[in-house]
């Protein structure tokens, strides 16, 4: 099945015309400045396209919706995740550290930080937070665009073809929003 145009909104000509998966990625990425024409200013009702999903495409929406709810169960599946596949290798793997003669012969470089100053402890610790919180956004980011994208698929897929026509009826009457502009 190929790519389906939509007009989502008042515009005419052929800038009322968008692919469906564009305008839906656009909307996830931004969905603040989507939700406007930035032509006609007209808004555009994504629950119209919604309406269409399956109960598949329902929960694959549903994160999306809700970026906080998302956010903590994403966190809560990478710390528990992490906690029952790597609790026993990484444990083996700090006793063999601390148990070797190669960690005690650097005695004198580490010590420096366990036994440094606190504010460079503190300064340390806020670094690797920072750090790993910025892996986790970029993380989230690229799960948010696999959702998405899937999002685009399965609602594409379920899009009848008369979706958008409710618009074009009134093209020809002139009810098209302020700053709409005819393009050839």
């Amino acid at each position: 099945m190929g790519a389906k145009l939509v007009a989502p909104c008042l515009c005419r000509g052929t800038g009322k015309w968008m692919w469906f998966a564009d305008m839906n990625r656009r909307r996830r990425r931004d969905p603040v400045s989507s939700r406007v024409c930035g032509t006609c200013h007209a808004r555009i009702d994504y629950q119209a396209y919604q309406q269409f999903g399956s109960s598949l495409t329902k929960l694959v929406s549903w994160p999306l919706d809700h970026a906080p709810a998302f956010r903590g169960m994403l966190l809560a599946v990478i710390l528990s995740s992490s906690f029952f596949l790597f609790l026993d290798p990484v444990s083996v793997l700090v006793i063999r550290l601390l148990t070797s003669s190669l960690f005690w012969r650097q005695h004198s470089l580490w010590a420096r930080v366990v036994y440094g100053p606190l504010p460079l402890k503190i300064v340390m610790y806020k670094y690797v937070g920072q750090l790993l919180w910025s892996y986790f956004l970029k993380m989230e980011d690229a799960v948010r665009e696999t959702l998405a994208e899937a999002e685009s698929v399965l609602l594409e897929r379920a899009l009848p073809v008369t979706v958008g026509e409710e618009y074009s009826a009134g093209e020809g009457e002139g009810e098209a929003g302020d700053g709409a502009e005819e393009e050839d």
